[in-house]
């Protein structure tokens, strides 16, 4: 886990000092269902890709299924490998969230197998049925060499930080599936100084961006970037709070400055210490008379 924890109080409050990315002309963005809002942001974006998608709704597939899978095979992408990802009204809505409870289905090949995956994700919106519920198609993203999820506040408090989680490697669902791979987190207070490490630096670039495009409403992102350094962003959603931060951001920001400075004094060479600079753990040096207790009984001891 990283921290951006030196904060530079002379920035104006709400802007997190990023590499500058030449923006497009901001975009008023209602947020729909996944494939909706993707749509909407096709070609609006200059600091990350979508890739093409396919989508329809729910209603059409019982009395429509020929037309559908005739649309979506005359497209030139569709013999590629693809993704049939969910996309139901539920998943993504205002007041609460059903991220990864529907199915998705990675890696589909033939006629055959796309109609039965779609079948599948279709079926597994059982118990959030709804006629406007649609499903999502893409080619599969190849050559990935990290994914992960970013949000544009804290997921725990609310407060000023981008968080982004994310996995070196090809399985976009690393992270998002919370799997045990090993996982990289990152803070930034948006307060702060940049980070220039890559790929940081690119995610918060698309960040921001988005927040740009959709006003005061806190952001759940999915990205993936190639080995290219292409940025992919996969889903945006709100992200739905449980609760919010009190603590006022210049009030964070004296705060994060007593910490850094803390911090750097404490790692600076000690006269009585061995090394060059401090080495934080947790626990250490366990002490047995904090494991055990100062009059153990014999068992304990």
């Amino acid at each position: 886990m990283s921290l951006a924890l030196k904060p530079r109080t002379s920035r104006a409050p709400g802007r997190c000092v990023v590499a500058e990315a030449k923006m497009k002309s901001a975009v008023s963005l209602k947020l729909s269902t996944k494939a909706q809002t993707l749509e909407l942001l096709a070609g609006k974006l200059a600091t990350a890709q979508i890739l093409p998608l396919f989508h329809f709704a729910v209603r059409e597939w019982g009395p429509s299924r020929v037309e559908v899978l005739k649309r979506l095979h005359a497209l030139s992408w569709s013999a590629e490998p693809l993704i049939v990802r969910s996309s139901a009204v539920a998943e993504d809505g205002a007041e609460a969230s059903f991220a990864g409870h529907f199915r998705s289905i990675p890696h589909v090949s033939g006629k055959q197998d796309v109609e039965a995956a779609i079948s599948s994700v279709i079926e597994s919106y059982t118990g959030a049925s709804n006629p406007e519920n649609r499903v999502l198609i893409q080619p599969m993203l190849n050559d990935v060499a990290l994914s992960g999820v970013a949000f544009s506040v804290d997921p725990n408090t609310g407060s000023d930080y981008i968080v982004v989680s994310y996995q070196h490697g090809a399985d976009t669902t690393a992270v998002t599936g919370g799997g045990k791979g090993a996982l990289e987190t990152a803070y930034c207070w948006k307060h702060g100084p940049a980070i220039e490490s890559s790929p940081l630096k690119d995610v918060i670039a698309l960040v921001r961006e988005l927040e740009t495009m959709c006003g005061d409403i806190p952001l759940d992102i999915e990205f993936a970037q190639d080995r290219t350094g292409r940025l992919y962003l996969l889903q945006l959603r709100r992200l739905i709070l449980q609760s919010k931060s009190r603590l006022e951001p210049e009030h964070q920001t004296e705060s994060l400055t007593a910490i850094a400075g803390k911090i750097s004094s404490a790692n600076r060479p000690h006269p009585y210490l061995h090394g060059k600079r401090t080495i934080y753990g947790v626990m250490p040096d366990w002490n047995p008379a904090e494991m055990i207790g100062v009059r153990p009984r014999p068992l304990e001891l």
